[in-house]
């Protein structure tokens, strides 16, 4: 799939040297910014995709997946998880994630997933901006 670059913001409680899921993030050409929650994000900018890796209780997950829809405007948010509960991942997309990642992940997965979330994105913005 190709890079179709724009902005993210990566949410993550923990930073550490070794951040494989910003290291790979940076191999595109995407413009990566970080927060440690929604809130403490810079209210006046939209990012393109927002990107949720916090590996806390699901409950947590669930709550920052809110948390992100109310300053995401229509952007779409990615989740990377370790959870197998079938329930509570159908349950992050019920609240609003638009695609999970299970953790441990694959480099070419994840690139390929960010960039069919953007181009489908990119995409519905074409077709609602032709019917106006």
């Amino acid at each position: 799939m190709d890079d179709p670059g724009g902005s993210i913001l990566l949410i993550q409680k923990e930073v550490n040297k070794d951040n494989e899921i910003e290291n790979v993030l940076k191999k595109g050409t995407y413009k990566v910014s970080t927060a440690f929650s929604a809130s403490d994000q810079d209210k006046t900018t939209v990012y393109d995709l927002y990107i949720l890796n916090i590996k806390g209780s699901e409950e947590a997950e669930i709550n920052e997946v809110k948390n992100i829809h109310k300053v995401s405007g229509d952007s779409p948010i990615v989740v990377l998880t370790n959870s197998n509960n079938d329930k509570f991942l159908k349950k992050l997309l019920s609240y609003g994630a638009t695609e999970y990642i299970k953790i441990p992940f694959e480099e070419e997965k994840v690139l390929d997933i960010i960039a069919d979330v953007l181009n489908l994105k990119r995409w519905y913005r074409e077709i609602n901006s032709d019917d106006n």
